[in-house]
């Protein structure tokens, strides 16, 4: 029997299609990057990664306007956009003409501040958000595997503490990023197994707790109504696993730049672990 409290599942935000595509594409970044040398199928992934999250971004606004978002729903935005705003970092490229690279990061830096400013907002007035603020003392957030209620005070105040550092270090940190651009690139494919690993440990988690919050809180469904948003969500699929296919049977042909297009992705696999054996020894 339901009662006013129960949760309805929205599935043009957190459906299982958003989430598989989601879980998919942050998965496969990450990981792709150490097997594949074919730039388009990793710029494929990011695209198609960053206009998704983009996408349940505006979502949340729109709804959020609309005195229409759930507490729930708040805090599973949170962890399908911390899944996309990781993946849609920008990169730096000498190739890439500076106005669209300084595009780029502009969508990231507004998107990621916007993010940070909703969720300060969300914790800030967790006990009377929403439009059914009676039900909040309900709602369940995993973190480690455990339940903690979304309006606990000390819950909410180490999470609000956290977004508000991250609100002020953002800029910082990416003025020293861009100061020092060169040195990062270099580290970066210094430390690629390294960062492979903590990225795919970091989204494992985040997919982890959000499908254990949708189980233990009081859901009327599992988002597997397939709707529109749904149906889109699964369509970014198609141009990265285009692009798979394509990478996985190229030859190793040289480009116009002269740099690899696509190995096999099995000898990417066999040279990745030859330079993690080495490096042990």
């Amino acid at each position: 029997m339901s009662n006013q409290c129960d949760i309805q599942i929205n599935p043009d935000i957190i459906g299982i299609g958003v989430r598989i595509s989601l879980y998919i594409l942050s998965l496969a970044g990450p990981i792709l990057s150490l097997f594949s040398a074919s730039d388009a199928l990793l710029r494929s992934i990011e695209t198609s990664m960053g206009l998704t999250g983009l996408a349940v971004l505006l979502t949340t606004f729109v709804y959020s306007g609309e005195k229409t978002l759930d507490l729930f729903h708040a805090l599973c935005i949170f962890h399908l956009v911390g899944l996309a705003g990781v993946s849609i970092r920008p990169k730096r490229d000498v190739r890439q003409k500076q106005i669209t690279q300084a595009i780029f990061e502009v969508v990231y830096l507004g998107g990621t501040l916007g993010l940070l400013i909703f969720m300060i907002s969300v914790f800030a007035r967790a006990k009377s958000f929403g439009p059914k603020p009676q039900c909040n003392d309900g709602v369940m957030y995993v973190m480690f595997g455990v339940n903690v209620s979304a309006i606990n005070p000390t819950f909410r105040a180490l999470f609000l503490a956290n977004f508000a550092l991250m609100l002020v270090g953002l800029p910082v940190s990416y003025l020293v990023w861009s100061a020092r651009k060169e040195r990062y690139c270099s580290d970066e494919e210094e430390f690629a197994g390294i960062r492979v690993m903590s990225d795919v440990a970091g989204r494992c988690y985040l997919i982890a707790m959000l499908e254990l919050m949708i189980k233990r809180n009081n859901t009327t469904s599992d988002g597997s109504d397939w709707s529109f948003g749904q149906i889109l969500a699964m369509m970014m699929l198609l141009g990265p696993l285009i692009e798979f296919v394509s990478a996985f049977f190229k030859d190793g042909n040289q480009d116009d730049d002269g740099k690899k297009s696509g190995k096999l992705l099995s000898n990417q696999f066999v040279n990745v672990v030859q330079v993690g054996s080495s490096s042990s020894n």
